[in-house]
């Protein structure tokens, strides 16, 4: 399965849909695999929870952001 994670943070939040946004993620995978459910649980872990999200947006590349996930 092939996943792909882009990501824009601005410290200035943005108007989505009323809400003001700091993080935008894009996801994508390639095929439905049992770790999509795993993943995105994952994420919405972490986006729900203030010191992740904290400890998640100071990951500055890649091996960081893998780091990271495979910790929690």
């Amino acid at each position: 399965m092939k996943i792909k994670i882009e990501y824009h943070y601005n410290n200035k939040p943005i108007n989505w849909f009323g809400h003001p946004i700091n993080l935008i993620l894009l996801i994508t995978f390639q095929d439905y695999h049992k770790n999509f459910s795993k993943t995105y649980n994952l994420l919405f872990d972490i986006l729900m929870n203030n010191k992740l999200y904290h400890e998640f947006i100071q990951n500055q590349s890649y091996n960081e952001f893998i780091i990271f996930i495979e910790r929690k």
